[in-house]
């Protein structure tokens, strides 16, 4: 026999497969990795880390040692710092912008009394929109009393009104229909109403003002 055939050859040495664990997605949910542990772009098997603002591979374990780092302490002093101011600001601005909301909730309110014709003690209407939204946190702050109601329709919307009025009849063609009529307390008043020819050649009738007058002759009201 040939020394060839009366070797034994040894059976191969089995290589280790190094298993790479994939991202789990509980861990998001962990209380120990809340607030700067995300997904990676990199792949499935890193974690990426917004404290430290880096992205790292190979599991649980390198996950638990990166958070008992001493750099990924103090980063996440400075990551919890800026959470809370930036929450400061957030909840500040989402205040003012109900504020402000509710502001315009009251403009519109003392709006739809005055088309419909309405009693100025409106108090009343407030009581029940909050009965209607209890959880709105708008309803909540909407105030709308007789002083308040008369206020708005006089020198908010009405001057605002009036100001376009104006406006549009510097920038149109008008006649200037006039009127008289008597209040309760017998006090007369001359009510001009002005018919606007837009540039469309659309006509619309505009009430103008109501000027109190001691007599309704045409001498006197041109004197």
């Amino acid at each position: 026999m040939s020394s060839d055939s009366s070797t034994v050859k040894s059976p191969p040495k089995k290589k280790n497969v190094k298993y790479e664990q994939k991202f789990v997605n509980l861990w998001l949910k962990d209380d120990r990795f809340k607030g700067w542990l995300k997904k990676s772009t990199k792949g499935e098997t890193y974690f990426f880390c917004s404290a430290c603002n880096c992205d790292r591979k190979y599991g649980i374990h390198e996950l638990l040692r990166h958070k008992d780092s001493t750099k990924h302490a103090k980063n996440s002093l400075k990551l919890q710092k800026q959470q809370k101011l930036t929450s400061m600001f957030t909840s500040a601005s989402n205040s003012q912008d109900t504020k402000i909301i509710a502001k315009a909730g009251e403009v519109k309110m003392a709006c739809f009394i005055a088309e419909h014709n309405l009693s100025f003690i409106a108090s009343h209407l407030n009581k029940l929109i909050c009965a209607v939204c209890p959880d709105s946190k708008i309803a909540v702050q909407l105030s709308m009393s007789r002083t308040k109601a008369r206020a708005i329709i006089v020198n908010v919307t009405g001057q605002t009104a009036e100001e376009n009025l104006i406006e549009m009849l510097q920038n149109n063609c008008f006649a200037l229909l006039v009127d008289e009529s008597t209040d309760k307390s017998t006090i007369k008043h001359l009510a001009p109403v002005v018919r606007i020819v837009k540039l469309d050649f659309s006509v619309e009738d505009r009430f103008l003002t109501l000027i109190p007058i001691v007599d309704g002759k045409a001498t006197a009201l041109c004197g």
